[in-house]
């Protein structure tokens, strides 16, 4: 199910209310949430790595775990590039299929 982008800051606060329940598929979960909020765009990509920042340095164990596991991901090389070259088309005006083609 995709968030509308309008959404996602409402979904980031459920995200960080989630984070402390240590049943092992909802921490799996709210992290797949949070890094795929996080590689929407760059706006959304700050503000779920500053959450991960956040989550990753919590006294619990879940929270720990679940910042960690996303701060992997929304600060690694190949999402950070992949946000860029989409700002680059975007720029240039192509669409994503077309961007898929270049």
């Amino acid at each position: 199910m995709k968030i509308r982008i309008s959404h996602s800051s409402a979904a980031l606060r459920l995200i960080e209310r989630a984070a402390t329940d240590e049943r092992n598929f909802v921490k799996k979960a709210v992290s797949w949430a949070l890094r795929g909020i996080g590689r929407r765009n760059r706006t959304l990509n700050a503000a779920a790595a500053d959450l991960a920042r956040r989550l990753s340095t919590s006294k619990d164990s879940a929270a720990r775990w679940i910042g960690k596991d996303a701060l992997k991901e929304l600060t690694s090389p190949a999402v950070l590039r992949r946000l860029r070259a989409q700002l680059s088309s975007r720029v240039q005006g192509k669409t994503r299929a077309e961007n898929a083609y270049t």
